[in-house]
Formats: structure tokens, sequence, C-alpha cells
């Protein structure tokens, strides 16, 4: 009788093991509701809600059309004639989306990851982290990665790894399962990785030169807040890059983004657009 007992409190504790499963996997696939004034549709509802650009430049439209300015090269032509990237050597080594910095092409990257650290660090207040880019699936669970975008992730199969595709998976997840106490907050960090997508394009649209990548380099800003003051994080988050922005010159506009161009974990999203006279 007792050996009959064990067997069914095996067979129902797998039952219930499954179920969990099958609830925690629903549950991650529930969407955070969006902030009341967001649009709703696809890319073609995304708002332009201001824009930049530098004394002499005639501005960018708010509707994201070309501005008045003389036609320009695209952009692969320009960096084929000053050598500062390979495409065809990068897809030898690696496939395609994968290009090889050189020269002024590297230092250049260099010199932008610098200026980046060194303003969030120096002006800002944040904390500089240089984290693994390999992450394990609870990381990647905890951004909503998974399941939203695992599709989207190149896997380490053999040893159960992720590579990063933004340092905002590896950044946020130093305080996974942690209690942050209010007196603690912001904790506002600053990271530098190298990003790694599988989806280079959108599906249909062809992209030349570097416009989209398989791997390319990204500083990330990570601020932990109380949910009471996430909006204004966001804003000043968005101001602290947009300084950058102008720092370098570049006319820029920025979009609240719809409903339908959010990743579900997100309530609310800008998008910094620089525009790319040659593209």
């Amino acid at each position: 009788a007792s050996q009959k007992i064990a067997d069914q409190l095996t067979q129902l504790e797998e039952q219930l093991a499954t179920a969990e499963a099958a609830l925690e996997d629903a549950l991650l696939r529930i969407p955070n509701p969006p902030d009341e004034d967001i649009p709703v549709g696809g890319a073609e509802a995304n708002r332009s809600i201001r824009t930049w650009a530098p004394t002499g430049h005639p501005g960018i439209p708010a509707d994201g059309s070309a501005p008045a300015t003389a036609p320009a090269p695209e952009h692969d032509a320009v960096a084929e004639r000053l050598g500062i990237f390979d495409l065809e050597r990068g897809a030898k080594v690696a496939g395609a989306a994968f290009p090889a910095y050189r020269a002024d092409g590297a230092a250049l990257i260099r010199a932008l990851i610098n200026l980046f650290l060194d303003t969030h660090v120096r002006e800002n207040g944040f904390t500089e982290i240089w984290p693994p880019i390999l992450v394990n699936e609870a990381s990647a669970r905890g951004t909503g990665q998974i399941p939203d975008k695992e599709d989207q992730m190149y896997v380490v199969g053999r040893d159960g790894f992720y590579l990063a595709p933004t340092a905002e998976v590896p950044v946020t997840n130093l305080h996974r399962d942690e209690i942050l106490e209010g007196a603690q907050l912001p904790i506002r960090y600053a990271a530098y990785t190298p990003c790694f997508r599988r989806e280079a394009g959108a599906a249909g649209r062809e992209t030349r030169g570097i416009l989209r990548l398989h791997q390319f380099d990204k500083v990330e800003m990570v601020s932990f807040e109380r949910p009471e003051d996430s909006r204004a994080a966001l804003e000043w988050l968005t101001e602290r890059a947009e300084i950058l922005l102008q720092r370098l010159e570049l006319p820029y506009r920025v979009l609240l983004m719809a409903t339908g161009d959010m990743g579900f974990v997100q309530m609310r999203k800008y998008d910094l657009e620089v525009w790319a006279a040659g593209s």
C-alpha cells in the first residue's frame, strides 16, 4: 500500500511540474499593457514627437521625409573609398552581415564607445559595467528575450548559453532575484558590449552596408527605479542619449513607438532615428 501511495505521489508531482511549467510559459507570453497615450498600430502609427538638427542643417520633417539637402553617396560607397570597413572579408570569416572594420573605421568605433561611456560615467553618474556577453536561459527570460525573441538569439547549444542581443540582458540580470530597497535607488549602470542578433534585416527588406547586422556594438544605459519614478527616468535617459547625438552634430528625430512596434515587455518606448543623407 505504501509503495502504491509513493508511486501515485510521484505521478502527481510530475503532473504538477508539467502544469506549473505550462502556466509559467503562458504568463511569460502576456505583454505589459502600454501607456494610455501610446499610438495603436504598426510602424506606420509611430509618432514623431520632436526633431533636432545642428545650425545650418535644414532639419528633419516631422513625417520622416528627406530634408532638403543635396544628394549624398551611399554610406557603403563612402566606406569603400575610405577603406574603413570590409564587408567581403568579414563575410569570408563569418558570413553576410558580419563586417570587418579596419584603420580609421575601427578607431572611430573605439572612440565613440569611449565618448559614450566617459560621458555617462563622468557627467551622468552611471557606474560602468563590463558584463559577460554569454548569458544563461534564466537571464534571457528575466528581460523577456525568451520567449518573445528567442528565435532572434544565437544559441551555444552544447553549454546552454545565449549570445547577448543587447547589454540590457546581462546588466539588468545583475540584480535578478534581489530585493532592492527604495533608499538604494536609483541604481544606474552604463555598459558596452558587442551585440548579436540572428535577424539582421526585416523580412523582405534589402539592406546595404552596415545598416542592419548580425553583430554590432552598443553602449547601453540601465536604471533601476521606483515604479512611480519610471516615466521621469525614461525621459531623463532619452535626454542623455540625445545630448550625445547633439554633441556629434547628428540630426535626428524622436519617435514614440506604436503598440505593434514595441517589444512585449515595454509599456513605453522611444526610438532615436539619425538622418543619414545617403543611407
